[in-house]
This record gives C-alpha cells, structure tokens and sequence, in this order.
C-alpha cells in the first residue's frame, strides 16, 4: 500500500571525514568518526560501535505457541523475557544463526525456518543489523547448550497469552516488539482482544 502522505525533503548526508580505532572489546570495536555536514560545514566526532549483525528467532511450535527464553542482561542489570537470539558468526547467514541459537538456547528445532525482516538495533550509535527468522513447527529434540555466560527459562506462550504479556510490560527488550510485529505478519494473525484486525 502506498502512502498518499506528501513527504518532505530529505535531509543532507553526512560527509565522514575520519575514522580512528578508540577500543576494541570482546563483542564490538569503538571507533571515534569525524563527520562534516555538506551545507553549514558544522563538524565533529562521533563514536560508533562497530558489531556483527545479530539475529533473533521466532519459534512457533506445532501447537501454535510461542518460544521465550529469560536471561540476566548484564547491560540492565536485570532478567528480561525476549526471543531466542544471538550474534551470527563470521560466514553464516541469518538462516543458519537463527536455527543455531535456537537449538544452543532452547533444545528447539524446526523443519521450516525462513527471515521475515531486518532492521538496524541502535542506529545512531550501531552499525549493526538484526534478522528476524521464523522457525514453524518447533520442537524439543534435545538440551540446550548454553555458553559460559548463559543461564535461560524457556516458556511456550500461547499467542493471545503472548500479546497479554507486551501489554502487560513484561516484555521490555525494544527488538521483541518489532520481532512481534513481523511475526503477526508472517503468520497472519491478530489478537482478539485488540479489536477487527485494522
């Protein structure tokens, strides 16, 4: 569907003008930006985390449930309830992690794993993506597998059960709300609590 919205005009690119490595940590590098605008000539530098795209799996079970996982995020220095994800490795594609994390992450497989969107996480500071992959027809096949700084709940959800849960506030990671949007999409369905679909 077209927007019949007039749009503005865009606003001027950015020029980069310099690039110097300022960190280099265990999941990103840091590197501090020079940026000049075209027009008015205003400049500066501009720290940027440089990262792997990361990718988040939707797991949908024979049953029409839905997998979360809870974990301990050293960041917000609380346990948050998201969708299985991860970072994708040197060489893979968002396909390949998406099915990786989730079995490492749950024990979950699935016959029928497809991506459904993309976005940019944190676009001001990040230059990273995050992939968005459906996994239908999950299923335990065997244990987890967690890494060394992993310790995660697994919940199946029923859908509406799901979608009481974002309203509720119980799901704050900011990448689940877009993950559930595409996931209604995906799967064509639409909470009945909310109303005729719009």
């Amino acid at each position: 569907m077209s927007s019949s919205t007039p749009l503005p005009d865009e606003p001027s690119s950015w020029q980069q003008t310099h690039d110097v490595l300022h960190a280099e940590c265990r999941v990103c590098r840091v590197y501090r930006r020079g940026f000049r605008h075209p027009i008015s000539e205003a400049q500066g530098d501009f720290f940027v985390f440089d990262m792997p795209d990361w990718v988040v799996a939707l797991p949908v079970t024979k049953d029409r449930k839905v997998l979360l996982v809870q974990q301990f995020r050293f960041g917000m220095n609380a346990l948050t309830w998201e969708f299985p994800a991860g970072l994708i490795d040197p060489g893979e594609q968002p396909v390949e992690a998406a099915v990786r994390e989730l079995k490492e992450e749950t024990g979950y497989e699935g016959p029928g794993a497809r991506q459904i969107g993309e976005g940019w996480p944190n676009p001001a500071l990040q230059n990273n993506r995050c992939h968005f992959v459906l996994v239908e027809q999950a299923e335990k096949t065997g244990p987890a597998a967690w890494e060394q700084y992993e310790e995660l709940a697994v919940v199946a959800l029923p859908l509406d059960e799901l979608w009481q849960w974002f309203q509720q506030g119980k799901i704050r990671h900011a990448l689940a709300y877009q993950a559930m949007l595409l996931l209604m999409q995906s799967i064509d369905w639409w909470p009945q609590a909310s109303g005729p679909r719009p």
